[in-house]
């Protein structure tokens, strides 16, 4: 094999490992144990999400998808915030160290993960006008599941879990079953959708507007900080941050 022989298969192995690397390998996790997929060579979101071996039923509006690194930054940020509610337990009084126990049930029964906020639906990519087809790199796990029939409420109630949804039923309508534990929020709530964007919606009588929940959405109730410093002021927002990263039931 003559130089100029060695060099052009050089480039040419070259070129075909960068695009090897260029492209992902994903991993689907439909709810069914021992139908895993794997879809090899994925360049793009776009060509994930069409593939024909998919399966058909998937509800796209509350599909994950999630980079698969050495370390879950997500899981770790959980462990974060469970150590500061146990902290703010210790100093709390009886009633909300009791709510305080509650939400850290709560939060210890999800799983998240680093969630790749994109939209996942075909449609809505195709029509993107701001890029909404995403690269893909390196390894991947997509979460699916059929259109679900409930929501969940979560945060400082009595009864949390999942409820029935009810097209055309405003979010404060879910909450009439609920009592608040010590130092609920009253008045308003903040509602995770299932595609991780996030709305805060006023429910208490004097100031409620019409509003809905998707199905698959979190409707969860906060309650008053644990700190008046900036880091006990940002824990509520870290537990959203947790409920946006969320693997859907």
């Amino acid at each position: 094999m003559n130089k100029f022989t060695r060099l052009i298969l050089g480039s040419t192995l070259t070129m075909l490992s960068a695009c090897a690397l260029a492209t992902g390998s994903v991993v689907l996790d439909n709810q069914h144990p021992g139908q895993e997929q794997r879809f090899e060579n994925i360049s793009t979101l776009l060509q994930l999400v069409t593939d024909p071996a998919l399966p058909q039923d998937i509800w796209w509006p509350a599909a994950v998808i999630a980079a698969v690194p050495p370390t879950n930054k997500a899981e770790l940020d959980k462990r974060l915030v469970l150590a500061r509610l146990a902290a703010c337990q210790a100093d709390a009084s009886p009633t909300q160290a009791a709510m305080l126990q509650s939400v850290i049930s709560q939060l210890q029964n999800i799983k998240v993960v680093d969630r790749l906020f994109a939209p996942l639906d075909p449609d809505i990519i195709r029509t993107s006008l701001a890029g909404g087809d995403v690269p893909l790199q390196g390894e991947y796990k997509l979460y699916t599941g059929v259109r679900p029939s409930t929501l969940k409420i979560m945060g400082a109630v009595n009864k949390p879990g999942p409820v029935m949804w009810q097209p055309a039923t405003p979010i404060s309508d879910y909450l009439d079953d609920q009592e608040r534990l010590s130092g609920a929020d009253r008045s308003t709530v903040t509602v995770i959708h299932p595609d991780g964007h996030t709305t805060t919606e006023s429910v208490a009588y004097w100031n409620n507007l019409y509003n809905e929940a998707s199905p698959g959405s979190i409707v969860w109730v906060g309650f008053t900080p644990c700190a008046t410093d900036a880091s006990g002021k940002s824990l509520q927002d870290d537990i959203i941050s947790l409920l946006t990263r969320r693997v859907p039931d």
